[in-house]
C-alpha cells in the first residue's frame, strides 16, 4: 500500500504541474496574440498620427496593449509595448518598426 500511495501522490503532483504549465502556455499565447493584434492595429493607425511621439492604447477581448512610440529617424519608429492579459499577466517588449514610404511626411 505504501508503493501505491507514493505512485498516486507522484501522479497527482505531475498532473498539478501539467495544469500549471498549460495555464502559462495559454497566457503566453494570449500575450503573443495581443502583440500581433496591437502591432497590426498600430500599423493601420500610424498614418493618422499628427506627432512623431506619443502613446496609444488598444483594448481587445483578451487584454490591453499600450504602445509608446517615437520616431527614431525618417525610416524607423521605436514602439514600446506594454501588454496586460484579461487575467492580469503582464509583458513588455520593444519593437522597431520600419516606416514605408507612404508614412513619410
Amino acid at each position: 500500500t505504501a508503493i501505491l500511495f507514493i505512485v498516486t501522490t507522484a501522479n497527482i503532483n505531475i498532473y498539478s504541474n501539467e495544469i500549471h504549465l498549460t495555464k502559462q502556455l495559454i497566457e503566453q499565447t494570449k500575450i503573443e496574440t495581443l502583440i500581433q493584434m496591437g502591432l497590426t492595429t498600430f500599423k493601420e493607425d500610424v498614418t493618422t498620427f499628427k506627432h512623431p511621439e506619443g502613446t496609444v492604447s488598444y483594448e481587445f477581448p483578451s487584454g490591453q496593449v499600450n504602445i509608446a512610440f517615437s520616431t527614431r529617424d525618417e525610416r524607423y519608429m521605436q514602439l514600446d509595448l506594454k501588454i496586460e492579459t484579461d487575467t492580469n499577466y503582464r509583458h513588455e517588449v520593444v519593437h522597431i518598426m520600419r516606416l514605408s514610404r507612404k508614412h513619410k511626411d
